[in-house]
């Protein structure tokens, strides 16, 4: 008898090796078919990503700053029902003396100075009949002096000179002014301060010249001079998703009426003029915004003496209104703001 060895082939094994003699190569023409598909898609996200990433930023600075501007009316809740300092602080001269909030309201100030020796802006000369007032506790200021190594030069020295250790800390001294009442002042407003998300917060720079962390820019508690962990209060910032401070404007010096005599303050009287115009336009509220994606570009030294009116309100001085293209990205707490800045004054006013 004959046996004939039958070699039984696995299915599968049978139907891989009829596959792999079915496949083909690609021909020269899928292949650039493919390559260009995957460059535009490379180049889809490095040109639409950043743009998608700067629209979720803007929309989470536009919540933050909902937030501040919630915070600023609580402010003023507080200080209209215990005034305290906020409104018995004068300023003016003796011929017209001024209230704290016939220039702030009962909002937090948007200037430094009322932290410092000198007192509040306009309020005269030390010795004289009214004697400068202070917001600072006891009569302490804010270290180091605000006026050291700044002028009123170009957009108020509001970019960051890198040659310089000291204007740095200065060019956002409105909202440091802001945040430094709400942190002596407030009550519910301050709970709310502190709740901003920890990435919206900087305690801002320190000394690089020091040997031991030392804040750039603090309240002077205790009058030494020097910075003392435990008694002094360094000065916070919140800002943007961009990590830039926002910007904060507070002021009605000037309300165009003839027939009440304002009382300009030691500071530059065009920018008082201008912040005060925009919260006219805000109708009384402060104005809060963010420079947005281009922020940390703009607040330069180079684009501010080549283009100062990246500047708002050296922008709004120069045609009464925001429409310098380096500020088209800003941000506003909601886009009626964005509006009426864009449209500005009428030959009557706001």
């Amino acid at each position: 008898m004959c046996r004939h060895n039958v070699t039984h082939h696995r299915p599968g094994f049978v139907n891989s090796a009829k596959a792999y003699g079915g496949r083909r190569a690609f021909t020269l023409i899928e292949l650039v078919v493919v390559v260009t598909l995957i460059i535009i898609l490379i180049s889809a996200i490095f040109v639409g990503g950043p743009k998608l990433i700067n629209q979720s930023r803007t929309m989470q600075t536009q919540s933050v700053l909902v937030v501040v501007r919630d915070i600023l009316e609580q402010f003023k809740l507080e200080r209209k029902e215990n005034p305290g300092i906020m409104i018995i602080s004068r300023q003016g001269d003796p011929a017209s003396p001024r209230l704290y909030k016939d220039r702030y309201d009962l909002y937090p100030p948007d200037e430094l100075e009322v932290f410092t020796g000198a007192g509040l802006p306009g309020s005269g000369p030390a010795g004289g009949p009214l004697s400068p007032r202070t917001l600072a506790p006891v009569g302490y200021t804010v270290v180091p002096s605000v006026s050291a190594g700044s002028t009123y030069g170009v957009a108020m020295n509001r970019y960051r000179d890198a040659d310089s250790l000291i204007a740095p800390e200065f060019e956002h001294r409105d909202l440091a002014a802001m945040v430094l009442a709400i942190e002596l002042y407030g009550t519910e407003s301050k709970v709310m301060l502190d709740g901003i998300a920890e990435g919206n917060r900087s305690a801002g720079a320190l000394d690089p010249s020091s040997t031991i962390p030392t804040p750039v820019q603090f309240l002077d508690r205790d009058g030494d001079g020097m910075w003392t962990p435990d008694q002094d209060l360094q000065i916070r910032y919140i800002v943007d998703n961009w990590d830039v401070p926002i910007g904060y404007m507070n002021e009605r010096d000037y309300d165009h009426n003839t027939s009440v005599a304002n009382v300009p303050s030691s500071n530059h009287p065009d920018w008082n003029h201008a912040a005060t115009d925009m919260v006219q336009l805000n109708g009384g509220q402060p104005v809060v915004f963010s420079w947005g994606a281009n922020g940390r570009e703009q607040l330069t030294k180079e684009v501010f003496t080549d283009s100062p009116t990246a500047s708002m309100v050296v922008d709004w001085m120069e045609d009464f209104k925001i429409d310098n293209p380096l500020n088209d990205d800003n941000v506003y707490p909601e886009d009626a703001l964005r509006e009426k800045l864009r449209a500005g004054l009428g030959p009557h006013g706001p």
